[in-house]
This record gives C-alpha cells, structure tokens and sequence, in this order.
C-alpha cells in the first residue's frame, strides 16, 4: 500500500525508484496550480485592456492618416497617383477609429 487517497490513480508505480514520494504530485494541485496562473494571465489582460486598446486605436488611425497623405499628392516619394477620393475616405476612416470607445 502506497498510501494514496482512495480515488486517485496511485503514480507511486511508475515513478523511478531514485525519486523520493514527497517529490509527486497529485493531479488537484496541478490542475490548482493551472488555474492560478491561468486566473493571473487573465487578471493581466484585463488589467490592462484599455491602455492595449488606446495604443492600438491610435496605430490604426495614424495608419489611416497616413494613406490619406500618401493619396494627397504631397509627398514626393510617394508611388500612388494623387486621388482625392482615396484620400478623404482614408481619413474619415481615421476620424472613425478615432471616435470608437
């Protein structure tokens, strides 16, 4: 008799015969210790969605402006033919990501 509580596989069989019982563990506290870290991960993202939000709103819209400009015929590098339309719409575009909550 190895001593595990009734209801749990008994690993005590396979372990090697060099690694001390106290070293096991059973599958409650790995799936306790999962769910800790799990819960930390979460806490995390929550903790931190609206800074994630505001930065990634604000790259999208300085993208956006950014292909509105190219569109303009302003810049003199730029491989595009000048479009107006393109140009507006892209920054419209911008004010709307701007505008999302």
């Amino acid at each position: 008799m190895c001593g595990c509580a009734g209801g749990w596989v008994c690993l005590t069989p396979w372990l090697p015969r060099d690694q001390p019982k106290s070293q096991t563990r059973s599958p409650a506290l790995d799936q306790a210790e999962l769910e800790f870290k799990l819960k930390k991960i979460f806490r995390q993202l929550l903790d931190t969605k609206e800074e994630r939000w505001r930065k990634l709103k604000d790259r999208a819209s300085r993208f956006m402006l950014g292909l509105s400009h190219n569109y303009s015929g302003k810049l003199e590098y730029a491989t595009v033919e000048t479009d107006e339309g393109l140009e507006i719409w892209f920054r419209d575009i911008a004010n709307q990501i701007q505008g999302l909550e």
